[in-house]
């Protein structure tokens, strides 16, 4: 009887696993392991009372550690997840739920610490996206978000993608690397990262998206080239860095199945998530308008695109903002002038010539009795030609997908 390569009894069991569709939850119970822990330290050093936000609740561990380290009394604990948990907690430690589509209607600057811990994992690139800009928004000046999370599973989970420490650290501007190896070799990503830190909507699902290209073309290369170069020290030190084996089947079935996955997020985001309809683009655009008339009339300066999300962000998709936004500073004819900077979201919404113009002859009800990019041409055919101002920018497009 043949002996089975090396490592497929674990790749088999891996997958196995990865094919049950019912996704684990933490239990209730679950308070000693080391990232309950580590979350628990983390509120343990912010001076109190606090706030904080459990972004992907489940079963509540987080709330149930924290009655058990018995610091509730210095916490507002408020937890956000798809359904409510079926985990009951005693009436004594009180706690609010907010389903997460009706997390972006909580108050502005209210949050001292977002936590997600082991769900970033499970998120689709719009989910994570759309719950980072939501942290962006709810977190105080000094606010932080926190992600942990583990960087490989050790046991196969339906369409689960990991990320690694120096991946994480890619979406975001600024950010500070806790992570660690657990008492049994598992790698934990910890990622705290600042308010300031956070890059606006648009911005961090460019990064989102083409981290998820990188990993996908990535993975797969790496598991062409480990049947042939598997024993080379580069290759070697590749593995050790990704806590893999030593080229063996495992990995070689993981890596293949980290390449599909991070292809699976892509042709989700391709096929499975509309587009904002032109109703809730112009919506969102008269919106815009509004807001920004109304803050040049009370500051005499322009809002930035951050103060876009912050206010309008409770009643629109960020998508929808962002798309709004795009086509009325993308080029010419546009509203206001190109956004250049490498924080967007500090880029301040600066009128074009065409925006004059649509202050003085035309009204909102025209951005859908026209459309956008016919009202804004029609604008800019008002302005004589050495006058115009606007010019086009190239990258706008790359942000939105």
């Amino acid at each position: 009887m043949m002996k089975s390569p090396k490592g497929a009894e674990r790749l088999i069991d891996y997958l196995e696993k990865s094919l049950q569709t019912e996704i684990p939850v933490a239990p209730f119970e679950l308070s000693q392991d080391s990232q309950t822990k580590f979350v628990i330290n983390k509120i343990k050093d912010l001076s109190g009372p606090i706030s904080v936000l459990d972004f992907g609740c489940g079963n509540l561990r987080l709330l149930n550690a924290a009655r058990i380290e018995k610091i509730l009394h210095n916490i507002k604990y408020l937890a956000t997840d798809k359904i409510k948990p079926k985990a009951t907690f005693p009436d004594q430690y009180p706690y609010e739920f907010v389903i997460s589509s009706k997390i972006r209607e909580l108050p502005l600057d209210s949050i001292d610490l977002v936590v997600l811990m082991n769900v970033a994992h499970e998120m689709s690139i719009v989910e994570l996206a759309d719950a980072v800009e939501s942290s962006r928004r709810l977190l105080k000046r000094n606010g932080e978000l926190l992600i942990i999370d583990m960087a490989i599973l050790p046991e196969g989970e339906y369409l689960a993608l990991p990320f690694y420490p120096w991946e994480l650290a890619s979406l975001f501007l600024e950010s500070i690397d806790h992570s660690y190896l657990s008492k049994n070799g598992v790698p934990i990503v910890a990622m705290s990262i600042k308010r300031d830190g956070i890059p606006i909507y648009a911005q961090f699902m460019d990064r989102l998206y083409g981290l998820t290209i990188e990993k996908r073309n990535y993975y797969c290369q790496l598991a062409c080239t480990l049947p042939i170069k598997r024993n080379k020290a580069t290759i070697q030190k590749i593995l050790k860095r990704f806590s893999l084996n030593k080229g063996d089947v495992h990995d070689l079935g993981y890596l293949m199945l980290m390449s599909g996955l991070a292809h699976s997020r892509l042709l989700q985001l391709a096929n499975s998530i509309p587009e904002p309809n032109y109703d809730e683009v112009a919506e969102a655009a008269e919106d815009v308008l509004k807001y920004f008339f109304s803050y040049w009339e009370t500051h005499e300066s322009s809002p930035t695109f951050f103060a876009v999300l912050e206010n309008l962000g409770h009643k629109h998709t960020y998508r929808s903002l962002t798309h709004a936004v795009g086509y009325m500073s993308g080029g010419i004819p546009a509203f206001f002038m190109p956004l250049l900077k490498d924080n967007l979201g500090l880029s301040t919404l600066e009128a074009s010539e065409d925006l004059d113009i649509f202050e003085d002859r035309f009204e909102y009800s025209d951005i859908k009795r026209l459309g956008l990019g016919n009202l804004q041409g029609e604008c800019h055919e008002h302005i004589e030609t050495g006058n115009m101002i606007a010019v086009p920018c190239a990258d706008f497009n790359t942000w939105i997908h």
